[in-house]
């Protein structure tokens, strides 16, 4: 099956990413799948999971800060 160019634009941008970014991004993109199937809400106890999670990995300096965003959307 032939990539679309979205498929080889997504490809080469997560190319760029570090391992951490990586997760990230898979979390967050099957976030979008998961409520989407999802039929029961979430629960507080997971929610504050990924809160959690989200707080360590911001800690740990795992993210993106956005004025290091524009300056990559600018090199687009």
């Amino acid at each position: 099956m032939a990539l679309s160019p979205n498929d080889k634009q997504l490809l080469k941008l997560i190319s760029q990413l570090n391992s951490s970014q990586k997760k990230s991004l898979v979390d967050f993109i099957r976030s979008f799948i998961t409520k989407d199937d999802r039929t029961e809400k979430q629960s507080i106890d997971d929610y504050n999971q990924e809160l959690d999670r989200a707080t360590r990995n911001v800690h740990k300096g795992n993210f993106t800060s956005f004025e290091d965003l524009e300056k990559e959307m600018e090199s687009w």
